[in-house]
């Protein structure tokens, strides 16, 4: 009981910056130099500058998800203009997400706003371009619009980037 304790105090102390020998603390190195919250500086290298390691928190992009996430319910369940509407507050959360605007042109697509829906894929893969999925829709659109080369061009990107999606020739 009591080397399980010694062991529990060791790692507790260990934690806290000191070390346990023999029942006897001894002070472990010094702890880097803070520099202004959120930064640690090395001590003792000038080959080292001060790293920022706050956590990066996007609190737009929680509520940018759970607008996403009550828009998807209301697309489902039939109710467009309420899905648009969450998806333009998402968007409007998180401007940099391209996921409201893949998610807009979907309903756009039902509603046969073939223009808008468009637009709304296009602004997405200028914030994303690797977006595999929403080139496949896009070149959809374009082809039906009549627009077959274009479509062509954004499958043949498809596939040379990412072979295994090669059923992308088959939208």
């Amino acid at each position: 009981m009591r080397n399980t304790l010694d062991k529990t105090v060791m790692a507790l102390m260990g934690l806290s910056g000191l070390v346990v020998l023999a029942g006897v603390a001894a002070a472990a190195p010094p702890a880097p130099k803070q520099g202004p919250p959120g930064t640690i500086r090395a001590t003792g290298r000038k080959d080292v500058k001060e790293l920022d390691v706050t956590p990066k928190i996007d609190p737009g992009e929680k509520v940018a998800t759970a607008l996403l996430e009550l828009g998807q319910q209301k697309f489902a369940a039939g109710d467009n203009a309420a899905a648009l509407t969450a998806f333009g507050k998402a968007h409007d959360a998180h401007p940099r997400d391209p996921r409201p605007y893949y998610m807009r042109a979907t309903v756009y697509q039902k509603l046969g706003k073939l223009t808008e829906a468009e637009a709304d894929l296009r602004a997405a893969l200028r914030l994303e371009p690797r977006l595999y999925d929403v080139r496949a829709e896009l070149a959809a659109i374009l082809t039906n619009g009549g627009r077959a080369a274009e479509a062509e061009e954004l499958l043949a990107g498809v596939v040379r980037e990412r072979p295994e999606h090669y059923e992308a020739w088959f939208n």
